[in-house]
């Protein structure tokens, strides 16, 4: 069958089934009666939202590079620090120019193919990233100041003192540690009856008399 041949098939089913062919569920009234029968108000929809209904849905998880789907790696900028993230792609089938992203009903970006992007484009995925790592970097380092944050004793009501300097006391408590372990570790090769053997296997620096 010709497409040709289809569309006008197809053009003759829809009339006769919505216009012609009375239903017995509809009372015996066709579709296009109980239709014009109905005074329910009409809202019209958004053509994006249109199509966004009608497009295939599939459930993906956003990569360090992307969402992985149909063989390729589609990209946006926003999904850059989502990694990890399910979320549901929806698309036209067989047109793998661009998909739609929704994180449950809220729609999230439209991504495409890394290797169909404009200079444009790219340079909004990158600038992206960049910000997001340097927002990151920012983070750990507060919380690496705040690690090492330290308050002097207070022996009178006030506001409390920070004091960071703290570089010679963590270098003490490492020593005391080091020690610690060294001292155990022998313990233990004693117990074993070891600590006598390794030094009997270790040559004297001065050699032999």
């Amino acid at each position: 069958m010709s497409l040709a041949r289809l569309v006008e098939e197809f053009d003759r089913w829809v009339r006769d089934y919505n216009t012609v062919r009375p239903h017995s569920a509809l009372g015996g009234q066709t579709p296009l009666q109980r239709w014009s029968a109905d005074a329910t108000p009409l809202r019209l929809v958004a053509d994006a939202d249109l199509r966004w209904l009608l497009l295939a849905g599939e459930r993906r998880i956003i990569h360090k590079d992307g969402i992985h789907f149909n063989g390729l790696i589609f990209v946006a900028p926003e999904l850059n620090g989502r990694v990890g993230q399910e979320v549901e792609v929806r698309h036209t089938p067989h047109d793998d120019r661009q998909i739609e992203v929704f994180d449950h009903d809220r729609w999230l970006a439209t991504a495409r193919p890394q290797n169909a992007l404009s200079a444009e484009e790219r340079d909004r995925v990158l600038a992206r990233r960049r910000a997001d790592a340097a927002e990151q970097a920012g983070r750990q380092r507060k919380a690496s100041r705040k690690a090492r944050t330290r308050l002097a004793a207070m022996t009178e009501p006030g506001e409390p003192e920070v004091t960071t300097v703290i570089a010679q006391e963590g270098a003490r408590l490492e020593s005391h540690r080091a020690d610690d372990l060294a001292l155990r570790r022998q313990a233990r090769l004693g117990l074993l009856g070891l600590a006598e053997a390794k030094d009997a296997a270790t040559p004297d620096p001065a050699g032999p008399a």
